[in-house]
């Protein structure tokens, strides 16, 4: 089960896989998932598939569906639903494991970049702003998620990007030269 914080202490999220989707409308592609939401623990079950572009389906026990689209930015995750967009961060279990030796960045949504602050090989601090991505008429600020090295740069301004799209890679310092 993997849990994810929205906002304040309170309201936290988790979200567990029950298994694959029985709907016909997700053609086998998706996973039925039960979540439960804050210290209330109200729980719903879902059945989610991804669209072909990229958008997350999710088909509530009414017949009622929902449209997201969810990206990557290091641990975080950002969720765009009914034209807003959320920030989540991962629960950690347990004390926290070793750290990654590579993190990607990817878009939080459809946009353009419109800043790249680095380049390879660049010493960059946690919450250091690396590049901005313009969406939904709004700018995207995507900062390093840990202390690191810039490994790989797949960003360019000007660049339209889809969701998910890794657009830096962040590596160990001791692999700084």
């Amino acid at each position: 089960m993997s849990g994810w914080q929205f906002g304040g202490e309170g309201q936290v999220m988790s979200v567990q896989r029950l298994g694959p989707t029985t709907s016909r409308a997700a053609s086998g592609r998706g996973a039925k998932i039960r979540v439960t939401l804050g210290e209330q623990h109200r729980v719903i079950e879902l059945e989610c598939w991804r669209e072909h572009d990229g958008t997350l389906v999710m088909l509530h026990p009414d017949g009622r569906l929902e449209r997201a689209v969810v990206s990557r930015d290091g641990e975080h995750r950002w969720v765009s639903l009914d034209g807003q967009t959320h920030r989540g961060k991962a629960l950690k279990k347990g004390k926290a494991g070793g750290a990654d030796h590579q993190q990607s960045l990817e878009a939080p949504m459809p946009g353009k970049v419109t800043k790249v602050l680095v380049q390879v090989g660049d010493v960059v601090k946690k919450g250091q702003v690396l590049v901005t991505v313009e969406a939904m008429k709004m700018e995207h600020a995507l900062k390093a998620p840990r202390d690191g090295v810039i490994e790989s740069l797949k960003a360019e301004a000007g660049a339209l990007v889809s969701p998910g799209t890794a657009l830096v890679v962040i590596g160990d310092l001791e692999s700084a030269p």
